[in-house]
């Protein structure tokens, strides 16, 4: 994928994100051919928004080298806020474990332990992921346009932080998640130990090339219960047991 499409792919997904009008698609020399083609244009995605990156996601539990892609700074919203559903072109809610990092993980030469990332982790978050489409949601996208449209992240609302996580077993994690009168619930997700190998390749990999973790930054870690984004007026809210609890008020 030549350069000059990854930046068109990119402006083109950028403006759709800002403006909230659905793309009737991408024309075919700018839809990225490979995974990391799709790479390519989401940092050309984020260069040209000129915001910080406030995070991660990435599917911890997914194989040695699971999806991942930066989260906008703006994308970012504290447990209790408001959320635009038709600004963010909001389809769906995920239940995910963000981790919150409490010393900066620069990029170097030697590739940081599994240990050095956990060192770093300043707690746990209950977290809710907002997912939207920047195109018609007739449309059949394909899944490499997916993953260059940061991965179809649209916001990330943060709960309050745990710090003392670590007697958690996060693979029998219990979360309840409500929206409006919908009740679902999930007992099992990945173990501590697939979100550390996660962060820890995230860290010398991607991350890296973004300056690496640093301070303040949350990285949520995949999927454990999903459900379609709700009305206007309606609120989402999930209990995630001995992490805590979030809401989020859709307007």
């Amino acid at each position: 994928m030549i350069e000059k499409c990854v930046a068109a792919a990119a402006k083109n997904l950028l403006s759709a994100r800002r403006s909230g009008f659905h793309l009737e698609g991408l024309a075919d020399d700018f839809v990225p051919e490979s995974v990391e083609a799709a790479y390519s244009v989401q940092d050309k995605l984020v260069e040209l928004s000129e915001e910080a990156i406030g995070g991660w996601k990435i599917a911890a539990g997914t194989g040695p080298e699971p999806l991942c892609s930066p989260i906008l700074a703006g994308a970012y919203r504290r447990g209790s806020d408001v959320l635009n559903v038709a600004g963010a072109m909001a389809t769906l809610v995920e239940a995910e474990v963000g981790v919150r990092f409490g010393n900066d993980l620069p990029p170097r030469d030697t590739p940081y332990s599994q240990q050095e990332v956990q060192s770093a982790i300043a707690a746990l978050h209950p977290s809710l992921e907002i997912l939207g489409t920047r195109f018609n949601p007739k449309l059949e996208v394909p899944r490499l346009t997916v993953i260059a449209d940061l991965q179809n992240n649209s916001a990330v609302a943060v709960g309050a932080p745990k710090e003392n996580w670590q007697g958690i077993d996060l693979s029998r994690l219990g979360i309840t998640l409500r929206i409006g009168t919908a009740v679902s619930t999930v007992d099992a997700g990945p173990s501590i130990t697939d979100v550390m190998d996660a962060l820890t390749w995230l860290a010398n990999g991607r991350a890296r090339d973004h300056g690496g973790f640093k301070a303040g930054q949350v990285v949520i870690t995949g999927s454990r219960i999903n459900a379609p984004v709700g009305r206007p007026g309606e609120t989402v809210s999930a209990d995630f047991g001995a992490l805590g609890a979030i809401s989020l008020r859709l307007v």
